[in-house]
């Protein structure tokens, strides 16, 4: 069950698991996300790597899901993409 379904990060793991740093401070390049605040995330592993969701709260107020994939073998970040949540989108 743990790979078919997305596992939340806990605060713990949010400061100090490796591969979620990575990704949140390749988020941070974004100028959209910059002054971001975070709000939590979620993983799950895929292959060699992990895909992560990563929720912000933009400084508009405005609450965005960016989508991020990690590769352990390279070490590389690809953002897939980054939505708009509201209640209409299955944010709940």
């Amino acid at each position: 069950m743990f790979i078919l379904n997305y596992q939340r990060l806990s605060d713990e793991e949010l400061r100090s698991d490796s591969n979620f740093r990575m990704v949140l401070n390749t988020l941070y390049q974004n100028s959209t996300l910059e002054s971001a605040s975070l709000i939590g995330a979620t993983h799950k592993p895929m292959g060699l790597g992990f895909i992560f969701h990563i929720y912000f709260r933009l400084q508009s107020g405005s609450i965005v899901r960016a989508e991020a994939h990690s590769e352990l073998y390279s070490n590389k970040v690809t953002v897939r993409q980054i939505f708009d949540e509201d209640f209409t989108s299955n944010l709940m």
